[in-house]
């Protein structure tokens, strides 16, 4: 560490107050060197008085996880009485104090511990719920003020001497940065033209730094466009890595700075604008300050650095000579990966070649972490595998899931010896794959000779050759069309199966550049099956419409596991008769799944606990399995998105079919006659007597006598004669199964609420829902990114805002309630219930100002975007109203916007009341947080008034025939009340 004037100050104190056992505490935005600060401290005391027990802080850190580290280094005494070993004094370092989750009530449960122990000096034991007295410990801690939950409880932070750490001025970072380039460079006794370089490579890049900092800013969507100390500090741990070998010449040093810019800054921008805005910025600031350099040496590419540079194993930070030369190096360390591992199949384009270098870059830094961030098959796993192994590290992998913990973390080293079995036995196949290979290369020389000799088929076969030559024009695309049918189409209905076919797949290939050619009118069914498969389909149970056939082909021609939405049961009945003596059915619910060769496993939402461990066993069983091996799925679609219950890793592993549940008679009743070959009449009674109605029947005999009638009435003799199935549609006779489609076709009369025995207007309500839906559907699926449809309209981002800035702009200032309460001369219960519901107006405004201004904030950048933030931007966006703003306020199923403009109303309504207290000629009742008060307050008044006791007290309501605008001032006695709604009834009027 090197130390600067702030730096020495801060540790003058700090040396003072540790020395005297007060708790000490550094504040600082990220990056500033508050935790580097606290450590050089700790690390500078001594082992034989002190001992240090570091506590880094998270959102997950629990009160019983923060006791379990705070009493590992303590030991029994005498009594109840625990402490450190021997005399030493303990110093327990809290990092990143303020990070903990924050509950439903406020309270952040770690906080409390600590703040137990430091009030009171003991705390208890979890097990036996006897107290443990602490002695010999003190506290230190660090917290970052824009992250987390921002504040810590007073009552805790009142026992800290607390310090701000501030980011250091221009003149301290020279000095700290010139410090150590200029160490690195004597030590390693660089060419003095590169030592003399130092200090103006030092303010190049501080003066990069301030540019890049100023200039991308953070925001909700480009959240991490943070750029403090440690950026810095990177850029220089790169130069650090240099040697007399790498830097012979001043331009040496600044390509080597500018490789480290273009990592550190570069690789963190999200999108191209942001990219070529730092390039230039980069390149404006190198010209500025080292304008006497060569441009052309400077600027050539390509730029990059990395350890492998003369070759893998032999580690030295130096640059590339060429893109061949990088990418044969890596080809060559593929194969010898390929060699002792699984093989991976890697195209080494360019940006995967430039990623590899960047990973191992980080790899080989301190403390690297990389985060990688892309969409699934971008070559994430599989490039930071290759960097692992050029740099000589093992890979261990953790595959996260929802509800994943530590002691998850410490079942999967157990699970270590069994990975090296699983490879030993992988490396066996791959041996044993490379005898069958060669085994079947002798076979293709034998075939070939054997070709050689029958000349007499050299006619024939050059008609193939020619035929075959045609399809080898259209084949790419063909199979490429297929994959992406059995690949995407399943989640979509038949009309959106058609749309992505015909106007947007087959358009894109013949609009290309470089068109990809198909063969014309190709049906994707026909490469993948054919009438026969369809007929064994058929009379297995498949429905035979089109949707059906398109289902069965793909679940038939993939690798992956089905997850079917099947809310007909018509693909279970299928795959049930399809799969049989090796598929064993399991309805989840009643019994867990035992081995076999094949699973379906039916309505898998309804065990959402039990699903981590499904997708678990399912990758643990894909894994060396027999390659007919499969598993079946099928569950219910989630209500909303909010309910999504099947976890990422199953749904990713799945080839996804959605069977579309018909919608009206006509559609039912068509579905129906696929379904079915006769009248479930045993279904029907079952559906009726023990579901619909025997629900509702408790008594025994009542629900015999219930059976009873069923059996009399649902039997087929009930179809006889002139009977109709509804209004208008008269029973069909003895048709074939053609001839029921086609009756259905010709006499089912118009979809209408008649058709099923209701009034027209029960239509009403039903067609309200589904558009309801419908919108909110659609709202849900507009891209949430920044970048809005490619410029189209404006992004989520920027409509939160507008939504923010407009409820900020029109959102009156709190009641004075001193004022208020001022003017009233005599408190009388109307003037109490005015009081109450202006207290609760002030609540609820105060909670709307403090949580807007925050997400404002976090929007801007100032402050990390918390899950309260998101979940506050989702509703604006959504035009709900925010859960944490419903919590506040009085019952409502309005919109956001109507909630918002019927709030200021309400808000309207108590400033004209509380003018002067005077009662309004006709009051809103349901305008109050609690109407029932406002009721107490009529019969209070008339009670005082007539000295009648309240007890005995009742209402009485009329309903005058006045509108509210016809009443100008209020009734002697009571109240005039409107605003009220009456549901399912209206009021007449003469």
């Amino acid at each position: 560490m090197v130390h600067t004037a702030e730096t020495i100050r801060l540790r003058y104190f700090m040396d003072l107050l540790m020395e005297k056992q007060r708790p000490v505490m550094l504040v600082g935005n990220a990056g500033t060197g508050k935790s580097v600060l606290m450590r050089d401290k700790l690390e500078a005391l001594s082992m034989d008085e002190y001992l240090v027990q570091s506590v880094p802080f998270n959102f997950y850190t629990t009160s019983d996880m923060l006791q379990a580290i705070l009493e590992k280094p303590l030991e029994k005494k005498s009594g109840r009485n625990y402490g450190p070993p021997g005399t030493r004094r303990l110093i327990y370092f809290i990092d990143d104090m303020n990070m903990p989750e924050v509950d439903k009530y406020g309270t952040v449960a770690p906080h409390t511990l600590i703040r137990q122990h430091m009030d009171h000096g003991h705390w208890y034991d979890r097990t036996k719920l006897t107290l443990k007295d602490i002695h010999n410990c003190q506290y230190v801690a660090c917290m970052n003020p824009t992250a987390g939950s921002f504040t810590i409880d007073s009552r805790l932070q009142r026992h800290f001497c607390v310090f701000a750490v501030s980011f250091p001025g221009q003149e301290a970072l020279l000095t700290i940065y010139s410090t150590i380039l200029a160490q690195h460079l004597a030590l390693q006794k660089m060419p003095q033209a590169v030592q003399k370089l130092q200090p103006q490579l030092v303010a190049t890049a501080l003066a990069l730094h301030q540019k890049v900092a100023s200039t991308f800013l953070p925001t909700a969507i480009k959240f991490h466009y943070v750029f403090n100390l440690r950026d810095l500090s990177n850029i220089f741990q790169g130069l650090l890595f240099s040697t007399p070998e790498c830097l012979k010449t001043p331009v040496d040093l600044v390509r080597l700075w500018l490789h480290e810019a273009e990592r550190v800054y570069g690789d963190k921008l999200v999108d191209e604008k942001d990219q070529k805005g730092f390039g230039k910025v980069l390149a404006d600031t190198c010209k500025k300050f080292f304008a006497e350099l060569n441009e052309e040496l400077v600027f050539a590419k390509p730029n990059i650095y990395c350890h492998f540079a003369q070759g893998v194993g032999d580690s030295k930070y130096m640059p590339v000579p060429s893109w061949p030369a990088l990418n044969k190096l890596l080809v060559e360390a593929l194969d010898n990966y390929n060699e002792v591992n699984a093989a991976m199949s890697l195209v080494l384009f360019e940006d995967a070649v430039s990623h590899i270098c960047r990973i191992s870059r980080i790899l080989e830094s301190p403390w690297g972490n990389a985060l990688l961030v892309g969409v699934g098959g971008s070559g994430k796993q599989s490039l930071a595998r290759l960097a692992a192994f050029i740099s000589s590290l093992n890979v261990f992998q953790i595959t996260l899931r929802k509800g994943y913990g530590i002691p998850d973390l410490k079942d999967l080293n157990a699970n270590l010896a069994a990975l090296t079995a699983e490879f030993e036995k992988a490396t066996a196949e791959k041996i044993k794959c490379q005898q069958e290979a060669d085994a079947t290369n002798r076979v293709i020389t034998l075939a070939n000779r054997l070709i050689g000799g029958l000349a007499s088929e050299n006619v024939r076969w050059a008609e193939s050759v020619e035929m075959l030559k045609e399809q080898e024009k259209t084949v790419c695309g063909d199979v490429l069309l297929v994959s992406a049918f059995v690949s995407y189409v399943g989640y979509f209905t038949k009309k959106y199966r058609v749309e992505l076919l015909e106007k947007h797949w087959i358009p894109f290939f013949e609009g290309l550049a470089v068109p990809i050619p198909i063969t014309p009118g190709l049906d994707p069914l026909s490469l993948l099956t054919d009438a026969a498969d369809v007929a064994a389909w058929s009379n297995q149970g498949l429905p035979s419409d089109r949707m059906s056939t398109e289902n069965a082909t793909i679940l038939c021609n993939t690798e992956r596991w089905p997850l079917i939405v099947d809310a007909q049961l018509q693909g279970i009945k299928w795959i049930k008769n399809k799969y049989g003596e090796e598929l064993q059915t399991i309805r989840l619910g009643q019994r867990k799944p035992d081995s076999t060769s094949g699973f379906l496993l039916q309505n898998i939402h309804l065990v959402a606990r039990w699903l981590g461990t499904l997708e678990k066993m399912v990758e643990q069983y894909s894994l060396g399995s027999h390659e007919d091996y499969r598993v079946f799925m099928s569950a219910e679609p989630a209500p909303s998105p909010d309910t999504h219950i099947i976890p990422q890793g199953l749904l990713e592993n799945s080839i996804k079919i959605t069977n579309e549940p018909p919608t009206g008679m006509y559609a039912n009743l068509h579905k129906a006659l696929d379904l079915f070959t006769q009248v479930p009449w045993d279904d029907l009674r079952y559906l009726f007597g023990e579901i619909m109605y025997g629900g509702h029947i408790t008594d025994d005999w009542d629900r015999r006598l219930c059976r009873t009638y069923l059996s009399e009435y649902v039997r087929p003799e009930m179809l006889e004669g002139e009977l109709y199935l509804a209004p208008g549609f008269l029973i069909p006779p003895s048709l074939d199964y053609k001839g029921y489609h086609e009756y259905i076709d010709d006499n089912l009369p118009p979809e209408s609420p008649y058709l099923y025995g209701l009034h027209p207007n029960a239509e009403i309500g039903f067609l309200t829902v589904t558009s309801d839906r419908l919108f909110r559907t659609v709202l849900e699926m507009q891209p949430k990114e920044s970048d809005a449809g490619g410029g189209s309209g404006i992004s989520r981002e920027e409509k939160v805002k507008s939504v923010l800035d407009e409820i900020i702009e029109k959102l009156p200032e709190p009641f004075n309630m001193a004022e208020i309460m001022a003017k009233a001369a005599e408190k009388t219960p109307y003037v109490v219930v005015a009081f109450q519901e202006c207290e609760r107006m002030n609540i609820l405004t105060h909670e709307i100002r403090r949580s807007l201004k925050e997400l404002d904030l976090g929007l801007k950048g100032e402050l990390t975007i918390t899950s309260d933030m998101e979940d506050l931007g989702n509703a604006l966006f959504y035009d709900s109203v925010p859960e944490s703003w419903t919590r506040y306020a009085y019952p409502s199923l309005l919109s956001l916007g109507a909630w918002y403009a019927d709030l200021l109303l309400r808000i309207r309504e108590l400033e004209v009341w509380t003018t002067d207290f005077v009662l309004p000629a006709t009051v809103w009742l349901a305008g109050f947080f609690n109407p029932q008060s406002f009721l107490t307050a009529i019969m209070q008044s008339m009670a005082r008034k007539n000295e009648w006791p309240l007890d005995k007290m009742c209402l009485s309501v009329e309903v005058t025939k006045k509108n509210r605008d016809d009443i100008t001032a209020p009734p002697r006695e009571g109240s005039y009340v409107h605003g009220l709604f009456m549901e399912g009834e209206t009021q007449s009027r003469p």
